[in-house]
């Protein structure tokens, strides 16, 4: 008795046109709505913001479907473009913050 290996799984694979499909659907399953900012909340990320001096930060934002989080000291504030460039090289949109406070 010989052993199909590799073959009894070309059936899954027979169109690669929907492979594209597939894959667009499984990485929906995993998205999360975009989370609301209060009032207070939007303050916070403010004050931390205008008053920052080189302390460690952590940062939430939404970005794709997804909450990340970052834990990283920020290494410019575009206000031209509203984006922080972080020391790892991550940017981050204003509109994509979340959440911000300091890393104890």
């Amino acid at each position: 008795m010989s052993d199909r290996g590799m073959k009894k799984w070309n059936a899954y694979k027979s169109l690669p046109e929907h492979d594209p499909a597939i894959r667009g659907t499984m990485g929906e399953r995993y998205k999360v709505p975009r989370p609301t900012i209060s009032n207070e909340e939007a303050e916070i990320i403010n004050e931390i913001l205008v008053n920052y001096h080189g302390e460690l930060l952590d940062i939430e934002y939404y970005r794709n479907g997804e909450l990340n989080n970052v834990t990283d000291t920020i290494k410019k504030i575009d206000t031209y473009s509203r984006k922080l460039l972080l020391t790892s090289g991550v940017r981050i949109s204003l509109n994509e913050l979340t959440g911000l406070k300091h890393n104890k």
